[in-house]
């Protein structure tokens, strides 16, 4: 059976790391599930075509006013000489008249479309991004966004005829009309190497605190609410012990700028070092001198108060404890290497998170994590799901045309 993977953005481009190795993982434990596997992704004015070893297969030219008319226009053209059984496609975000027409083109050419939404609902995040191109007078921008929304809200709701299932964190039983298959974010275990903590990090771990928070940032990984946690703790009056504590923040994002703002006008200079995106040998440095995980810490932002999300998988895969403040669904509440916090807009305590550290300070906290991750986190057991539909589902279809 033949798989076609398809993403809208350009899967090598630095400012989609984080997103490229979920998508690679994804794409690669299917290919282990049996299937022959397909990825198309953009870069530029191409839609390149790659398989599992990341060889360029084939590339079309998707020149135009808009990539996604132009994606369309260079698929019909694919479908005409090349068969798939099934397309796994990210959601772009908005359903516009283009997507609209793609979903179309794949059902009239006896195509299964498997729909993936990393988040829903979709429309405080949406809200939220309004207000911010407002507050920085991105007016031509916004009013392409509300017109957007407008169209998104209505196509959206008619995508059911074209569409299979709907892939996604959360649980649904249903998203516009159509049945959910629900996984977890996973992660590629040989991929991420467990954490290790040299000597002097070891000995100095009594007067230092090094947290770590690793995203493409935006306004629902709550960062700011860590910033305002260290001004909390050095303006206290508890001067005398002190910690030197560390907020690496790794990655960029539309929040950044915010970030940066805000660290000077709360005096955090010394405290907060923004890393910019990181990868390989300098990433895994960065996470062996962290002592906690900062996932995201403001998911009710955008209306989402349960989730599943990539950062707290690494961070169990790579034996390191962490804070949240969501329902993470596979997660149990009294879990003993994570600190659930409430998900409103409380600065982080970080005397909580001192003692939340010392509580677990003797426990096997590498090793525990790190199992709890294969266990619980793989890809190839999340995607085995999803490939149990598939199968499935065609076998169902087989059945009912041989009637």
């Amino acid at each position: 059976m033949k798989i076609l993977y398809l993403v809208y953005f350009d899967l090598f481009d630095t400012s989609s790391i984080g997103i490229r190795k979920k998508v690679l993982w994804q794409f690669k434990a299917m290919e282990k599930q049996g299937f022959e596997m397909e990825l198309a992704y953009r870069k530029e004015d191409k839609l390149i075509f790659i398989n599992t070893a990341e060889v360029v297969l084939k590339e079309y030219n998707i020149s135009g006013l808009w990539y996604r008319s132009s994606i369309y226009k260079a698929l019909k053209i694919l479908l005409s000489h090349n068969v798939y059984d099934v397309v796994y496609i990210r959601t772009p975000g908005f359903v516009d008249p283009a997507f609209y027409k793609t979903l179309k083109l794949f059902k009239r050419r006896g195509i299964d479309v498997y729909l993936e939404m990393p988040t829903y609902p979709i429309g405080k995040e949406y809200i939220t991004y309004c207000k911010q191109l407002f507050k920085n007078k991105k007016i031509k921008r916004l009013v392409f966004q509300i017109i957007g929304g407008l169209i998104h809200k209505l196509l959206s709701r008619r995508i059911k005829r074209f569409v299979s299932y709907i892939v996604t964190f959360m649980s649904y039983k249903k998203i516009w009309g159509i049945d959910v298959i629900e996984i977890e974010n996973g992660v590629t275990i040989e991929d991420i190497p467990i954490v290790t903590k040299s000597i002097e990090r070891i000995t100095n771990a009594a007067d230092n605190l090094v947290l770590l928070g690793v995203a493409n940032v935006d306004v629902w990984h709550g960062y700011d609410r860590v910033l305002h946690g260290l001004a909390n703790y050095y303006q206290s009056d508890q001067r005398s012990n002190l910690k030197n504590i560390k907020f690496y923040i790794v990655g960029e994002g539309r929040e950044i700028e915010n970030l940066k703002l805000l660290r000077s006008k709360l005096s955090l200079e010394e405290n907060v070092c923004f890393y910019g995106m990181r990868s390989g040998k300098e990433l895994d440095n960065l996470f062996d001198e962290a002592d906690l995980g900062i996932s995201s810490l403001g998911m009710h932002r955008i209306g989402v108060l349960q989730g599943s999300t990539l950062k707290t998988k690494e961070y169990c895969a790579r034996g390191i404890p962490f804070v949240y403040a969501y329902n993470e669904k596979q997660i149990p509440e009294d879990f003993t290497y994570a600190l659930k916090i409430p998900h409103y807009e409380e600065a982080l305590n970080i005397n909580t998170v001192m003692n939340f550290l010392e509580r677990i300070a003797e426990l096997p906290i590498e090793e525990t994590l790190r199992k709890f991750a294969e266990d619980n986190f793989t890809w190839e057991k999340q995607m085995s799901i999803v490939a149990s539909k598939i199968r499935e589902r065609k076998l169902d279809e087989s059945l009912n045309g041989g009637l």
